[in-house]
Parts: structure tokens; sequence; C-alpha cells
């Protein structure tokens, strides 16, 4: 099995040099003048490694960055969401390698058209562009017959498996994507994902223990898909249906990784901070309590939990502008705090949530654990 993920990585880092043009300066974190390098941060030693939710891509990155988003084709991508600029904590990064159950070669034969699964997958990820206002450079395109092309990417629902086995060995890929990039031992990574990415980076992050890791920022990850199941279907014989149904059509297994299992073995040291709403009707919010406490009573990691307001799962950013702002503040905040490169002005709005969204160590609170930080 070993054997089988390093071929594998090392093929799909074979194509993305083939693939990936060098991150332009324009891009990076030294070209932006209001990111304030710290003593301990120079700029550009830092990038973030992004995983995204499920039935999204790497494309859903733009929505965390006030900058243009490189794909591993070279397209650039970015977000104009109505009223609201997409909320600016990515730093400079960089998707080289695409996850197993993205398919971005969705019509490279004529009888790809014939197949439902292809179609309604590719339709849909035009409509969630669409919805979540994301935009494909058109000068970047590449020919109509590149396979890379992000206007309609088709999702091999088979390939997915909830942030278990298949979504860790893709994780685990843009690791090893990323570090070869960066060979410099003091280039410092921060993980980050939403939701399935979310539970992915935990998961795979316990089970690789990568290196370089600066900090880990998780935005509505559930502690099991079980537990969201039954919020879904609170009758327990249905859950246990939907649950079997996961097994035939994923890579998902009821015994396999999940979130809760992985805080036992979560690399200590790490700043752990959790993102959570209370319109959050996907992953509930009190899943995402659930596990940021568990996590933090082997005392061990600083856990902060932020909980918004009115965000709803899909758009935490964009669900509400109080919300937005409160979401990118703390981060930038969390950014000063721990030397990473930041806005000074978004920081001082963000400083005020830091003491009261860091949860305790268990020899410094009681077991009254729910009353945690919210919106100021």
């Amino acid at each position: 099995m070993q054997q089988n993920e390093t071929d594998s990585t090392e093929s799909i880092l074979a194509t993305m040099k083939t693939l990936a043009p060098p991150l332009p300066a324009s891009l990076s974190s030294e070209a932006d003048p209001t990111l304030i390098a710290t003593p301990s941060a120079p700029s550009g030693k830092f990038c973030s490694l992004f995983f995204p939710a499920l039935f999204n891509s790497e494309y859903q990155g733009a929505k965390y960055t006030s900058n243009k988003y490189r794909t591993t084709s070279g397209q650039l991508v970015s977000c104009e969401w109505r009223d609201l600029k997409p909320i600016d904590i990515l730093l400079d990064s960089y998707d080289s390698v695409e996850i197993k159950n993205a398919n971005p070669t969705t019509y490279q034969h004529y009888y790809s058209y014939l197949n439902p699964v292809q179609f309604i997958t590719s339709a849909a990820s035009r409509l969630v562009n669409w919805c979540q206002g994301i935009k494909v450079q058109a000068d970047s395109m590449p020919p109509a017959s590149a396979p890379e092309a992000l206007k309609a990417m088709a999702y091999n629902i088979y390939q997915t498996s909830l942030g278990q086995e298949t979504d860790m060995e893709s994780h685990y890929a843009k690791y090893q994507a990323l570090i070869k990039l960066h060979p410099d031992p003091d280039y410092k990574i921060i993980l980050f994902g939403p939701s399935r990415g979310a539970a992915t980076t935990i998961n795979a992050f316990a089970k690789y223990k990568y290196d370089n890791v600066h900090l880990v920022i998780l935005e509505g990850c559930f502690s099991s898909v079980e537990e969201v199941i039954a919020n879904w279907v609170p009758s327990h014989t249905a859950s246990q249906l939907l649950g079997r149904a996961l097994g035939m059509f994923t890579q998902y297994h009821n015994d396999g990784p999940s979130p809760a299992k992985s805080v036992l073995s979560f690399p200590e040291n790490i700043p752990v901070v959790f993102i959570t709403s209370k319109k959050d009707r996907i992953v509930p919010c009190a899943s995402t309590e659930k596990l940021a406490y568990e996590l933090n009573a082997k005392g061990k990691n600083d856990v902060y939990l932020l909980k918004l307001e009115n965000a709803n799962h899909v758009n935490y950013m964009f669900s509400n502008k109080k919300d937005h702002d409160t979401y990118e503040c703390f981060i930038h905040a969390i950014y000063e705090k721990y030397g990473v490169p930041y806005k000074p002005e978004l920081a001082k709005l963000g400083k005020p949530l830091l003491e009261s969204c860091l949860l305790q160590h268990p020899e410094h609170h009681d077991q009254n654990r729910y009353n945690m930080c919210t919106v100021i």
C-alpha cells in the first residue's frame, strides 16, 4: 500500500512539472504592500496548502484570496461575489496537484456526453462556479482540447471518501508537491480546508505528520460523518441505510478514519483554529465544537474556536457582511500572534477575539464547555 501511494505521488509530481508554470511574483505576498512581515515570518516564507470541500475543486481557493488564484493548468481564477470581496487569508497558495475525485477531462471524447454522472456533475460545477462568483480568466484558458479546463469539471463520486483514504492520499500528494516547490526547510506551511477539506486536513496531518506545518485552520469541520448523517436524518434506521449507501457508491467506510479519531494522534504544539457558525445546517455547530474541545482536552495544542452568527455552510464568507469581516479580521489577528505575515488594519480589528476564542486547557476550565467565543 505504501509503495502504491509513493508511485502514485511520483506520477502526479511528474505530471505537475509539465503542467504547472512557476508562480508569478505578482501572486506572492512579497508583492503585496499591505502584508506586514514579522521578524519570525519574513514575507514569502509562508504558503497555504488548501484542500477543497466536497463537490468543489482547486478553484474554490479563489474565495479565500483577493489575488487571482493559479491552478494546476496555469489558469488564473478569481472570485467576485456581489458586494463582498473574498476573505484574504490564503498566503502564496499554489495548487500544484488536483484532488483524485475531480475530473478535468470532462468532455475529452464525444461519448463523454453520454455519461449521465459526468454530464450532471459537470453541469453542477458550472452552476457552483456561477453561484460562488468564480471567474476563470479567459485569456489564460488553455485550448478547448486541453484536459485541464475548469469551466466544467466533473466529479468521480466513487473516488470520494469524505476525508478518508482517497482524500488523504490526495492531500499527501499536494504536500509532497508543495515541498518540492519549496525545499527550503525554513519555509512554513499553513494547512487550511473547509468542510470535507477540513476533515481531510486533520486526518491526513494526523496520519502523515507533515514537517514544517506552522498553523492549521479548519472551517466547518465535522467530528464524524455519522454525526452529520444523524443530524440530517433523525431516524436511526434511515441514517444507517444512508451510511451503507455511502459505502456502496463512494470510498467512505464506517470504520475508517474520522476527525474524532484523528484527534488522538494529532501532532502536538501546532496551533489549530476552528471556524463554525450557528446557522450551519450541513455540519452542525455542535459537531465542530465537540471536535475542538476533544483536541483541546489533550492540552498539547493552542486551540481556537470562532462561532459566526449567520453564515451558511456553503458560503461562510459571503452569507453576511459582519461574519465576513469577523472571519477575515480574526484570522489576521491569529497570523500576527503566530508570526505569519498579516494585514495590520485587519489584525487590529480581530485582536479582541483572540483571548475569548482561545480554549483553556483542561486544568484551567470547568466542564461547562460550550460557553465559547461568538461574533462581537
